[in-house]
């Protein structure tokens, strides 16, 4: 099998000749409408200047008939915004300067940026859009052997959805956005129904229940009409955005700050859940029912029932139950109510 392909910065120099004689007439992009929408992403800093440079060569949409995306970055909001807006939620822990917002692209560049690109799409007959956000970069205090990390999930999902009400009532809900800041199965279906769509997302996926998490997800699309796109809704991003402000799914759950949990999660458990509690975060299916704790009043049933019509005399002998390394004073047959349901109802443990 050949070795995968790498694109650093090296190897993309030198495929850019290559890429720069590509034909339409390649089956890949035969249909560029439905199949070949890159989404230029660049890593910051990301200077006006370099974005202008972007905007004015052409590189994408022109020459290859291609829809196109730009990645932002939450740095459009400005420094003070952020800093604000993060200290309100409960993030006032989450360290940052104004490097980034200085040297990143400013508001004022960006707006005539994406009115250049507009009409460059338009007169291909292209498509072109945003995608909010990039992560964001902020200081390491202690969590890492580095001095800078990068921010996503809930803390970011509040400034990522006020970045896309500023472009919505910019450009009348005319500009396509594509999101990426803190999508989850509790705002998933919003966004869609806002005109925000497609909707991409890592965080959420990285916590108890994993890949699961995309068939709650899907369960939330069931209704699709596959209508076109039509604008997106200044009314239903604002709507989605106030809700941010004071919905404890977006608000810090450190130490310091009350534990944020959803209507969901206290309807089903009033109480906390231990740390270790996967099986309930946030599918009930992630594990078959016979991994499941018995109740306590299993628990009690199976220990009324095994000492009464047992006596301790018969039970299987202490060697085959324990390993005989362990001395015989530690070993017990007093019939104790288990904790869990009984090993020939457990499948084996996972390595």
């Amino acid at each position: 099998m050949p070795a995968a392909p790498t694109f650093g910065t090296s190897a993309v120099r030198g495929r850019l000749p290559t890429w720069t004689s590509l034909s339409m007439s390649t089956p890949r992009l035969s249909n560029p409408s439905r199949h070949a929408s890159p989404t230029p992403s660049p890593s910051p800093p990301c200077t006006a200047a370099r974005r202008r440079r972007l905007s004015a060569s052409r590189p994408t949409s022109s020459p290859k008939g291609l829809n196109t995306y730009i990645k932002c970055n939450p740095t459009l909001l400005g420094y003070e915004f952020a800093r604000q807006r993060l200290n309100e939620l409960g993030f006032d822990y989450i360290v940052f300067d104004d490097t980034h917002f200085r040297e990143d692209l400013q508001w004022a560049d960006a707006v005539p940026m994406f009115e250049r690109l507009i009409a460059l799409c338009a007169e291909r007959g292209l498509e072109f859009g945003v995608k909010l956000t990039n992560t964001f970069p902020v200081d390491v205090t202690n969590e890492l052997p580095s001095t800078e990390m990068y921010m996503s999930g809930r803390s970011l999902f509040s400034l990522t959805i006020e970045a896309a009400r500023r472009i919505t009532e910019q450009f009348d809900g005319k500009l396509r956005i594509s999101y990426s800041g803190g999508a989850t199965v509790y705002n998933i279906r919003a966004l869609y129904d806002a005109g925000i769509w497609p909707v991409t997302l890592a965080t959420d996926v990285l916590k108890p229940g994993g890949y699961e998490r995309f068939s709650q997800m899907a369960g939330e699309f069931t209704d699709l009409d596959g209508k076109p796109f039509a604008g997106v809704s200044l009314d239903a991003v604002t709507a989605i955005q106030t809700d941010s402000l004071t919905n404890p799914l977006y608000k810090s759950r450190c130490a310091r700050c009350p534990i944020a949990r959803s209507p969901a999660s206290e309807a089903r458990f009033p109480t906390a859940l231990p740390r270790r509690a996967a099986r309930a975060a946030p599918s009930s299916r992630i594990f078959p029912p016979t991994w499941r704790p018995l109740t306590r009043a299993a628990s009690r049933t199976h220990s009324t029932s095994s000492s009464s019509a047992t006596p301790c005399r018969s039970l299987p002998a202490p060697s085959a139950r324990i390993p005989a390394a362990v001395p015989a004073s530690v070993r017990s047959t007093s019939p104790r109510a288990p904790r869990f349901a009984p090993a020939s109802s457990r499948p084996p443990v996972r390595p």
